[in-house]
Parts: structure tokens; sequence; C-alpha cells
């Protein structure tokens, strides 16, 4: 690979970012060193991931690699489905060691967490809906296969899963509106809607009655304008706050990882008395990369997506380029909204998809020694994670020495 190294120009994007995290930390913007170096290994693992996307495609082509990912991630969405049906109707089988326990009306699988619930499983129907304009798998078991997903889906309880479907079946109207062969993807997008729509409504019915109770989607927007439910409200005060602390430190931000601190100082002064908990994200990425990392890493966000995006002109679009547009156009609308990609599991389809579909690519020079060199740099690489890894486990086993230490003086006084 080294030898004629052709690497997606995508990976600038975590790259200035780890430029940005090293300027923070030799201006003492970080209490301790290891908080840095762990965004250093998140961000390298971002950029590796990037680089294996746009190899992968170049050894097998994009229509293989985008089919043997969309069933892997089917995959995994059915069996989310299933560790949802059987969390919320609280059904005892031989898989309780793994599921985990539904403690709310939500359905959130074993992701723990609603919205992130939604989000794979929005990908597992993009996925679906690849595997059926290829006409991998017969009408009826697609048919099947969506059926558990819209319903898990639904009771999430999750609201931006509107936003994901009406993004989806926009993708691939525009797809569609292009090329007429791909206009069956457009039928299937909207077929989804309209099951998700009507899923809505099938779940009251007592048929569907579960012991802990569930509450859909649809109602959750009652719940959001009854006032019993504040997220919105919630959400932004957090982009003022991040604004505020942009505002403060407009270049280079607060630091990485220094969000919750300023949290806690403007709460005094803000003076935002329903909010419970400390909060370390301002649940929008945009937002948050101003916060932390200011006009740099805003510079360093849009001029490199604007690069990739840029490419993409030269793109004729192929049913594997609406699979890999509609997955992204998920995971930046939770980004939007949330913070997915602080989840390795949400990062790394990102990182993947970002550099399979990158279509510029910087060539390495080829020396004699360039293979060498490559080797030898991903070596150091795997050291620095190995070396960042047992440092973080250390300062861990001291914080729960503390901890449990704290616990019994506690109990003994």
């Amino acid at each position: 690979y080294w030898r004629e190294a052709a690497i997606p120009r995508i990976v600038q994007l975590p790259v200035a970012l780890i430029v940005v995290v090293l300027l923070q930390m030799s201006l003492g913007m970080m209490p301790y060193a290891g908080q840095g170096l762990l965004y250093i290994l998140y961000l390298l693992f971002a950029a590796l991931l990037m680089m294996l996307g746009a190899r992968l495609r170049d050894c097998f082509g994009l229509e293989t690699l985008a089919l043997t990912l969309a069933i892997f991630l089917l995959i995994g969405a059915e069996s989310g489905a299933l560790i949802g049906v059987l969390q919320h109707y609280r059904w005892h089988t031989w898989l309780d060691s793994v599921v985990v326990v539904k403690v709310s009306f939500d359905v959130y699988g074993n992701l723990a967490q609603r919205n992130h619930f939604a989000d794979y499983t929005a990908i597992g129907l993009i996925s679906l809906g690849l595997l059926f304009y290829q006409r991998k798998l017969p009408i009826a078991v697609v048919v099947l296969l969506a059926l558990p997903l819209l319903f898990v889906m639904t009771l999430s309880g999750s609201r931006s899963s509107w936003l994901y479907l009406v993004m989806i079946s926009l993708t691939a109207i525009w797809t569609g509106w292009r090329k007429p062969e791909f206009r069956s993807l457009w039928y299937y997008c909207l077929m989804v809607l309209a099951g998700f729509a009507a899923m809505n409504f099938l779940v009251r019915l007592p048929l569907f009655k579960a012991p802990g109770g569930a509450i859909s989607s649809l109602q959750r927007f009652s719940v959001e304008y009854s006032g019993a439910d504040a997220t919105g409200g919630i959400r932004l005060y957090m982009w003022h706050e991040a604004w505020l602390m942009f505002a403060g430190a407009p270049w280079l931000g607060v630091g990485f990882g220094q969000f919750s601190w300023q949290h806690f100082q403007l709460g005094p002064l803000l003076q935002r008395t329903n909010l419970s908990g400390l909060y370390n994200n301002s649940h929008n990425l945009i937002f948050q990369l101003a916060a932390e990392a200011g006009i740099a890493g805003l510079m360093a966000l849009f001029t490199s997506l604007g690069v990739w995006l840029y490419g993409l002109r030269r793109t004729t679009p192929s049913a594997a380029h609406w699979w890999g547009y509609a997955a992204l156009g998920v995971l930046a609308i939770h980004s939007l909204l949330e913070y997915p990609l602080w989840y390795v599991y949400f990062l790394a389809i990102a990182a993947v998809l970002l550099g399979a579909l990158d279509e510029t690519r910087y060539r390495m020079v080829q020396g004699k020694g360039s293979h060498v060199g490559g080797r030898v740099g991903m070596g150091v690489i795997l050291l620095f994670a190995l070396l960042v890894l047992i440092q973080l486990r250390s300062a861990y086993q001291l914080l729960e020495g503390a901890l449990t230490g704290r616990g019994v003086s506690g109990k003994a006084g």
C-alpha cells in the first residue's frame, strides 16, 4: 500500500483537529496531558478508518463495498430490533444476559439511548433499501425485515426518526430524478415513510400493549409541546452556552474536553435552575467545535467538508452512492441534535463512508523506502496508542481506588 499510497483528502479533517489539540496542549488549555492524548488517539482512529474506506473502494469497487457493509449493518439493525422487542415486552429468554433492561417508556436496544437506537435503525433501513434495489432479497422478505425495524423505531420515541426518513426519501428522489432507473429507491423510501407513519398508530392498539407502557415518535411531539418534556429548550440553552464559550475564546476555543467545566462556571451567571446533572456537550457538532476548538476547529471542519463535497461534482450517482449519502445524512442530522460522533460505533461508520465516497486523493511521492517509512509510521501510531491506553488504565484505577476509599470512609463515619 505504501509504495503507491493514495490518501483521501478528507483525512485532513482529523489531522487538522489533531494540530488544534496539540496547540491547546502546548498552551496549557487542558488540565492533564492524558486528556489531550486520548483525543489525538480518537482522531487518529478516524483518520485510519477513512484511509481504510478509500483503500477498500480502490481494491473492491464501491458497489461491492457498499453491498458488503450494508449486509452487516442490516444484520446489526435486525439484531437490535430483536433485542428491542424482547426489552419492550420483557420476555425472558436465553438472551437475558445480553439485553439491557428497559427502565423507561422508550425502546433503546443495547445502545441504551433512544436517539442512538433510532439512528442505527435508520441506517439499517437504508441498507435494506440497497439490497432491495439490487434484488438481493425477494419483496416479501424485504417487507418482513422492514416491519420490525419500523416497529422498534416507532417505539424508540425518537422525534429525529421523522427527519431521517424524510431526508432518506429526498435523497432517493434526487437520485431517481437524475436517473429514472433508480426510481425504485424512491418508491421504497416513500413506502418506508408511509409505513412508519402507519406504525405510529398501530402501536397504540391493545394488541401491542407492553407491561411498562410505551410512547411513539408521534406522541413524543405532543409531550414536547405540552411542556412536560423540555429537551428542546435545554438544547437551545446548551447552544447559547456554546456561543458564549466561543465568544470568550474565538480562535482556539476553550479546549477539547473543557465544555463541562465551562458549563459549570456559567451556571451561576445564567441561572438556569431546571437543569439536572452536568452537561459535557452542546448537542450540536458545529456549536461544540466552535466552543472547544474555536475558529481553527470550524475552519478544519468546513474546509475539509467543502473539498469533499466539491469532489462529488464528478460523480455519476449510483445506488451505492445513495446508500452512502443517506447514511451520512442520518449521522449529520443526528450530529446537529446530539453528539453521536463521540461514540466509536457511529464515528467508525462515518469515517469509513467519508473515506470510501471521497473522490479526491493525495498521491504520495513514490520512493525507494517509502513503504518502509509508512510501515514504521503505522508501528509508531500503534505503540503510541498502546502507551496512551496503559496510562488511561492506570489513571482510571487510581480514580476508582480514591472513590472506593471515600465510599468506605463515608460508611464508617
